[in-house]
């Protein structure tokens, strides 16, 4: 199970760096090349050059996006896939606002050309508003879907 704690761990590690250094390349390749991301009230996006294409955070009005690294559950695992529970938080500055984000996250995890990659990300976003809180911009408790 260590093994593939810290694989998965990896790459979520990854997945925050290449946020973090808005690198769309980089970001993509986190995902399979048929992998899928789907978030609340977003168009999904079907295949590694359709993330790699949103990918860039200007397209969506950032000036500058960090993510933490996630705090994760395995649910359920082979020695090759897991079904994975995150949360994340996010900070951003979106058309000019500074702005918090929470999200839930179910990722389906594969081992892909011997690294881990994300098959698939369920993602809800739970809060979106100033870091203190204080927006009204929930949506907990999230989806029945989770």
């Amino acid at each position: 199970m260590s093994d593939i704690w810290n694989g998965i761990n990896s790459l979520y590690f990854e997945y925050c760096e290449a946020i973090n250094s808005n690198d769309p390349h980089r970001y993509s390749m986190t995902f399979c090349e048929d992998g899928e991301i789907r978030m609340t009230g977003r168009n999904p996006m079907l295949g590694r050059d359709a993330i790699r294409g949103k990918a860039n955070p200007e397209d969506f009005g950032l000036k500058f996006l960090f993510q933490v690294p996630p705090r994760f559950h395995i649910l359920e695992h082979t020695a090759d896939t897991a079904k994975v529970r995150a949360y994340t938080v996010e900070i951003s500055n979106l058309r000019g606002v500074g702005t918090y984000y929470l999200a839930n996250y179910l990722d389906e995890c594969v081992v892909d050309d011997g690294v881990w990659r994300f098959k698939k990300r369920l993602g809800d976003v739970l809060y979106w508003g100033p870091a203190d809180l204080m927006g009204d911009q929930f949506t907990y408790p999230a989806p029945a879907r989770f």
